[in-house]
């Protein structure tokens, strides 16, 4: 199943996602580092752990 899927939202960009770290990779091109926000068509996803190679933990507002 896709991640807008099981969101329920119709996410946007190139890509379908299977995982919320593949959609936020297609919008920061790198791992980011905790703290850093990233914010897509007015939903902001704010990067609480991670390391140099996987997105651990990630809060969402909208």
């Amino acid at each position: 199943m896709l991640l807008a899927e099981k969101l329920g939202l119709k996410l946007p960009g190139e890509g379908s996602y299977d995982t919320l770290s593949g959609f936020l990779l297609e919008f920061a091109r790198e791992i980011p580092k905790p703290g850093t926000t990233i914010e897509v068509e007015g939903i902001k996803f704010t990067i609480q752990r991670a390391t140099p190679q996987v997105i651990q933990e990630v809060q969402i507002r909208w």
